[in-house]
């Protein structure tokens, strides 16, 4: 009787249990840390998403095992010692117990695909330009999103900062279209020119006030940020990640613009030298 030969396995199964273990760790400690008031949580968050959905279980395009190569023990590793002190005193609850578990898993599983010593791994599979734009403005959202006062406000409870999430919003939108070149690229990218260019200047600008907020405290009506926040901003995290993140947008905009000319100069002094060439041989034959 005949073998048949057995199916090729998908090509997220072909990470091994591992690559199976790293993501459905990292999902978790995700969930964990939307629930987590830990000052971390912000950030636990931004990172895990971002990893998620560049080159975990949500990218769109994905080679086997990248997650557990790039991630590998580092990345569940500093969620495992972020949650450590909330753990240790105990106010971690149970949104900082999540994060811990998930974030052992994903250890575990990175450790089983690759060991201590980091491998090489696949290369990413997205755009690494939208995918450094990506990035950036999904810190910015996050950080937007985060409790920045005492009262348990967020970044968006005022215009300036409503503004700012709808402009990280639709710069964010136009990251995740282009670093995986869908059909909406060209349309999105394309009419949103002027978009992308402002939204890291106007998080740049309320990521800076918030920070100095911070800063300063709630001194009443002569610092200048109560007409944003009344009662002042307790919460750094979220400022310093709405600022951040702008920055890094705004060094990806310019690298970007930066490539764009060296590539039109090169596209230029190619075609001059494709047209002397041809000169060149049509006075050769006369």
């Amino acid at each position: 009787m005949e073998e048949t030969a057995p199916a090729t396995p998908p090509a997220d199964s072909q990470g091994g249990r591992g690559d199976f273990l790293s993501n459905f760790g990292l999902v978790v400690a995700l969930g964990g840390a939307m629930v987590w008031d830990g000052i971390w949580a912000p950030a636990v968050v931004a990172i895990a998403l971002l990893h998620v959905l560049t080159v975990g279980w949500g990218a769109v395009v994905r080679h086997p095992g990248v997650a557990s190569s790039m991630g590998r023990i580092f990345l569940p590793v500093v969620f495992l010692m972020l949650t450590l002190q909330s753990i240790l005193s105990g106010t971690a609850g149970f949104g900082g117990w999540t994060v811990f578990a998930g974030a052992g898993l994903a250890s575990w599983g990175a450790f089983r695909n690759s060991g201590f010593v980091p491998s090489a791994g696949a290369a990413v599979a997205y755009d690494k330009q939208f995918g450094g734009s990506f990035a950036s403005y999904l810190v910015v959202t996050i950080g937007l999103l985060a409790t920045w006062t005492a009262d348990g406000a967020s970044g968006t409870a005022n215009w300036l900062g409503g503004t700012t999430l709808i402009l990280a919003l639709l710069a964010l939108i136009a990251s995740w279209s282009g670093m995986w070149k869908l059909p909406s690229m060209k349309d999105v990218t394309g009419k949103l020119g002027l978009i992308l260019f402002l939204a890291p200047l106007e998080g740049a600008l309320y990521g800076f006030l918030g920070v100095v907020a911070a800063l300063m405290g709630n001194s009443g009506s002569e610092n200048f940020t109560a007409s944003f926040w009344p009662s002042g901003v307790s919460e750094m995290t979220g400022p310093i990640m709405v600022l951040l993140g702008s920055l890094m947008a705004i060094v990806v905009l310019l690298t970007g613009a930066k490539a764009a000319v060296q590539i039109e100069k090169a596209r230029k002094a190619e075609e001059r030298a494709a047209r002397k060439a041809s000169r060149q041989s049509s006075g050769t034959e006369s």
